[in-house]
């Protein structure tokens, strides 16, 4: 994962920032980790939680330990994240300064509700949601937009 960086941010922990201007619709990286089936997760809550990014219906990544595990939550984020074939890349949705953090909304790939997970929410930004749960916890006109803008799966569609 080149031309980025890992460092502190406020509130949030660490997170991933650009070294370089990155254009719109530029793959950031592909995430990089073990598949595993929602069955096989022994505790889907919690601090354990934010090591799976669901790529399916039933399909998880356990990004534990690579750098995508830095990629923080925003409700007004600048990135995407494209499925192909079991595979996830993060996409820019706009373009994206030297320096500014690289954050995607979390909400947009999950299709669990506030009773399997949800986490608070430390964006600051205007219009923040403050609890971040499943794609089906968002408001209609948000989802449409994010559909709209081509950010959400198919499988988390199908869900909704």
């Amino acid at each position: 994962m080149e031309n980025i960086i890992i460092k502190d941010t406020p509130n949030k922990g660490k997170g991933i920032f650009s070294l370089v201007n990155i254009p719109v619709n530029h793959i950031i990286f592909k995430f990089q980790g073990k598949p595993i089936i929602k069955e096989n997760i022994k505790d889907f809550t919690g601090k354990i939680a934010s090591c799976y990014l669901q790529i399916g219906a039933n399909l998880y990544l356990d990004v534990e330990g690579d750098s995508s595990y830095f990629v923080n939550h925003s409700c007004t984020p600048n990135t995407a994240v494209r499925i192909h074939t079991n595979q996830a890349f993060l996409i820019s949705l706009r373009p994206i300064i030297i320096g500014e953090e690289i954050v995607f909304d979390y909400s947009t790939t999950s299709t669990e509700d506030v009773s399997t997970w949800s986490m608070s929410c430390n964006c600051s930004r205007f219009g923040c949601r403050k609890i971040i749960t499943g794609f089906s916890s968002l408001t209609t006109e948000q989802q449409k937009k994010y559909i709209d803008k081509e950010m959400v799966p198919k499988y988390v569609i199908s869900n909704t």
